[in-house]
């Protein structure tokens, strides 16, 4: 597995997987499907998600594909023995942007890729 550790602004570490597998990638798009809420049937192309989000933008939870490419992404941190969004959620943005800003560009390949699949583009 590879993985790349990130020294954090509080002095901590974040390890995290740079190669992202097929079970990883399926988990992050269960994720943004769960971002739409429970009723997210009719939504198979990009009009129906921008109505809905327009529609109903406090059924969205924004934060579902964070949460999970932190979870799916994360191999060790500092702050404690076990990797959960409990644990996350009390940490400061100093410390959590930069490592889902790294997960982004570690990733992005594959969401822009996905997305455009799911959305029916070329």
């Amino acid at each position: 597995m590879d993985t790349e550790r990130l020294t954090l602004p509080d002095g901590g570490f974040w390890e995290i997987k740079t190669v992202i597998t097929r079970g990883m990638r399926k988990q992050i798009n269960q994720a943004s499907l769960k971002a739409l809420g429970s009723n997210a049937s009719g939504l198979m192309d990009g009009n129906g998600v921008k109505e809905r989000i327009l529609e109903h933008p406090e059924t969205i939870d924004v934060n579902a594909v964070d949460d999970a490419m932190l979870l799916v992404g994360s191999v060790a941190y500092s702050y404690g023995p076990t990797i959960d969004i409990a644990t996350i959620d009390n940490l400061p943005e100093a410390v959590t942007q930069p490592v889902l800003d790294r997960l982004h560009e570690l990733y992005a390949g594959m969401s822009k890729q996905e997305n455009a699949s799911f959305f029916g583009k070329p």
